[in-house]
């Protein structure tokens, strides 16, 4: 068999080498684009940003402490109670709490009354968006 020959007989085997170099360099060359311009726009298309502005951070994170503070005094309050859930789903976005700190503040709270006042349910909702591993009550 002559080198030819054995070209013609492998033409499937060259063609299915080449086109797997071709599809693992096409996919390297799509992965080194821009990646972090193309997360921030998904992530923006959906309402999630970034909190890079000092003020916001530090608001964020002193109605965090006061909605502690209170939940922590009177856990038995819905209203207290709401106010700690909402401050703690704001807290995650803006750096200020990791998830599972954050979560299991949300149990704690969730755990400490019934979810039975709109504000209560409200909240519920913003942290089960938030937090998608706190199991939300049935029947809301």
């Amino acid at each position: 068999m002559t080198f030819k020959d054995g070209l013609l007989v492998a033409r499937v085997q060259i063609a299915w080498i080449l086109a797997l170099l071709v599809s693992t360099t096409l996919i390297i060359t799509l992965e080194a684009l821009d990646t972090e311009e193309r997360i921030s726009a998904r992530l923006s298309a959906v309402g999630v940003t970034a909190v890079d502005d000092p003020a916001r951070l530090e608001f964020v994170a002193t109605v965090l402490d006061e909605a502690r503070t209170a939940f922590v005094a009177d856990p038995g309050r819905a209203d207290v109670r709401a106010a700690y859930l909402v401050a703690v789903a704001a807290a995650v976005p803006a750096g200020i709490l990791d998830r599972a700190t954050a979560t299991d503040a949300a149990r704690s709270a969730l755990a400490a009354g019934p979810v039975n006042t709109l504000a209560m349910r409200a909240a519920v909702a913003q942290a089960a968006i938030t937090l998608p591993e706190i199991n939300v009550p049935s029947g809301l």
